[in-house]
């Protein structure tokens, strides 16, 4: 995936980016403000030598206090020190259980001791904190051998006490939401993108460009429900009826329907796809002076009758048996006429590959500039391989609700196989058409640049992304 198809998979996806992100930011509102305040205070104790009156006294004095000072951060969370700070604030607890909340630390190169509380009051973290502090310089000192004089060597002097915090240390809640905001929106959006990965339907014209190496023919937007089918009957006038003619335009101005006297219009699996671009491809084409002729080739499943109302006692497979070409054909509507499928036959591929259909083409290019063969789906059924020979070349129908890549190769991989040419690919059902097929689409009569073109001759297909 480039940069393009991660920021599409996002796109796509903002729904489940947003509500992710939001579950996110809700578990950890709740989280944050499901742990209790904890305030901290710290008071700062001053070791020092007792006495000293010459310079190496005071020297030696130094190097005292500084080998002692780290056992007395140890000895202010020691029960010795503690036990008088529970009896004076009268805290109902244990010299263990209060040691936990207690952290004394002494830094490096000094002879400071920081006493750190921890407690779910501010007024009682100080409290606690000055307790532990005042005990420590107390306490400290009597357990120092005593100098010869009977006075304690070192004394111990709060230096700081513990002022009662404004706030809470923790939970840092603003920082909590906005983690869990984060979290909840990559969860997002690594979901989104895993759903482009596993979802290998061809989306976009962008999507085509990374199976095909050559253009697509052209795009066609989804109809609204009302105006689905044949849009060039229902609404003539609308943007999908422009998409059609475009479609129509591209394959007359780059040479490829001037000459195109035939050609099979087919879907990799089945659905009307193959018949709505047939039948409204033929009333495009039709519309610019040109006689059409469509042929339902479908003899498994046939949907050019129902798509356009036209019935009739004799259809292909009679015309095929023998019947009268002229009398099989119906005129609809636009200048076009159809021939239905016909009866229907236990075995259709046997009947097509007979050369019944291939005298059956030859009149009707005869009588008509371009005839259109609605096939079979090409992986469905072998009927579109036999078709495809008594065409110019296959023009494939891939549905951008159903089709996928691997598919779609698949499909151009079969009429390859037998030496057959695919003429193009338009991607049908489109959601949203691209700011270049809303400029074609909105100037339907201006020529398409031969760049492009589809491929006169068999479409090549990028394997490495044909998944």
């Amino acid at each position: 995936m480039d940069p393009r198809d991660y920021w599409t998979a996002i796109r796509k996806s903002w729904i489940v980016v947003v509500v992710l992100g939001l579950v996110g930011l809700a578990a950890g509102y709740g989280y944050g403000h499901g742990k209790p305040d904890v305030y901290q205070s710290t008071s700062k104790v001053f070791v020092s030598v007792a006495e000293g009156s010459t310079i190496d006294q005071l020297a030696q004095g130094s190097t005292y206090t500084h080998a002692l000072v780290s056992s007395y951060a140890e000895l202010a969370t020691t029960a010795r020190v503690l036990d008088p700070v529970i009896d004076e604030l009268g805290l109902s607890t244990t010299p263990t259980k209060l040691a936990r909340s207690i952290s004394s630390t002494s830094p490096t190169n000094t002879v400071f001791v920081e006493i750190t509380v921890s407690d779910s009051t501010a007024r009682g973290s100080a409290s606690i904190a000055n307790a532990v502090a005042h005990s420590l310089s107390v306490v400290a000192p009597k357990l120092s051998p005593s100098t010869k004089a009977g006075t304690e060597p070192v004394a111990l002097s709060v230096v700081q006490p513990a002022q009662t915090p404004a706030g809470p240390r923790s939970p840092n809640r603003h920082l909590i939401d906005i983690t869990a905001l984060i979290i909840g929106l990559a969860v997002g959006v690594i979901v989104a993108i895993i759903r482009a990965l596993v979802d290998t339907r061809i989306r976009s014209r962008h999507d085509l460009d990374r199976v095909l190496e050559a253009p697509v023919v052209g795009t066609i937007r989804r109809a609204p429900s009302e105006a689905a089918g044949l849009s060039l009957v229902k609404s003539p006038a609308s943007a999908r009826a422009e998409d059609f003619r475009l479609v129509g335009a591209t394959l007359q101005y780059t040479g490829v329907a001037g000459s195109l006297e035939s050609v099979l219009v087919a879907s990799p699996l089945g659905g009307h796809d193959a018949a709505d671009l047939a039948l409204n491809l033929a009333l495009a084409t039709a519309e610019r002076g040109k006689a059409v002729l469509v042929i339902d080739a479908d003899l498994r499943s046939p949907q050019v009758g129902a798509a356009t109302g036209v019935t009739s006692p004799r259809g292909l497979s009679d015309v095929i048996g023998g019947a009268k070409l002229e009398d099989a054909i119906q005129e609809w509507t636009g200048g076009v006429d159809v021939l239905v499928a016909g009866q229907a036959q236990s075995n259709p591929a046997f009947i097509l590959g007979s050369s019944g259909l291939g005298k059956a083409l030859d009149a009707a290019k005869n009588g008509y500039d371009l005839v259109v063969v609605v096939s079979p789906a090409i992986l469905s059924a072998a009927d579109s391989v036999t078709l495809v020979h008594q065409t110019e070349g296959a023009l494939i129908a891939a549905s951008a609700r159903r089709t996928r890549r691997a598919q779609l190769v698949r499909a151009i991989e079969t009429i390859h196989a037998v030496q057959a040419s695919v003429l193009g690919v338009v991607l049908v059902d489109v959601k949203a058409p691209s700011r270049e097929e809303h400029a074609a689409t909105a100037h339907p009569a201006t020529a398409p640049s031969t760049s492009a073109a589809p491929a006169t001759g068999p479409v090549p297909v990028t394997g490495t992304d044909a998944k």
